[in-house]
């Protein structure tokens, strides 16, 4: 009987969250929290991840022969989308929760991980570098076909370690006006 009673606070206090999460996601009308930090966390990714560049030149086709350095695709311009995104899946999932799925549970995982990531990278810099370190410590790719856009070696391994990305510098903390939602909301949940 109190198992049971502290199963169901444990379930509410979950669906609580993951639906206050999702109100402050669609509330962000001013861009200047949840937009703001998903926007740098993706710039960072995207000058410290040797396998980003590659992977928009190669798999998604773009024309390498009119291609320049800025017309690769960035993942940062889709950032609203990104937050809609994340606050329709918490609804969803949080809808799962109430009918006691399973299926409500493994979602609610897969969406305190990427608001980890997505919106807690400023927390999270330091390990992805060391795990790019790691992953790549054997060597990076280089460039398999000529592109104005991927020079023959853009990420050298002794640099791995190093934040290339001009990434949540002192504009971005002082337009940062609220941190809900940060790295330890999101190990609670």
């Amino acid at each position: 009987s109190d198992l049971r009673i502290m199963r169901i606070v444990a379930q509410w206090s979950l669906i609580t969250m993951i639906f206050y999460s999702a109100h402050l996601a669609l509330r962000d009308s001013d861009k200047m929290t949840f937009e703001n930090r998903t926007r740098e966390g993706l710039k960072f990714i995207e000058k410290n991840h040797p396998g980003y560049r590659l992977y928009m030149i190669n798999n998604l086709g773009i024309d390498r022969d009119n291609c320049t350095a800025e017309a690769i695709p960035n993942l940062k311009d889709m950032a609203p989308m990104y937050v809609i995104g994340f606050s329709q899946w918490g609804v969803l999932t949080g809808s799962l929760l109430v009918l006691n799925s399973r299926s409500g549970c493994i979602l609610s995982v897969m969406h305190a991980a990427w608001a980890a990531v997505g919106f807690n990278m400023y927390s999270l810099r330091a390990p992805f570098l060391k795990v790019m370190e790691l992953m790549y410590s054997s060597g990076t790719f280089k460039n398999k076909y000529p592109s104005p856009c991927l020079p023959e070696k853009e990420f050298l391994e002794s640099e791995l370690h190093l934040d290339k990305s001009d990434a949540f510098k002192e504009e971005f903390m002082a337009s940062q006006k609220t941190w809900k939602y940060g790295i330890g909301t999101v190990a609670f949940q």
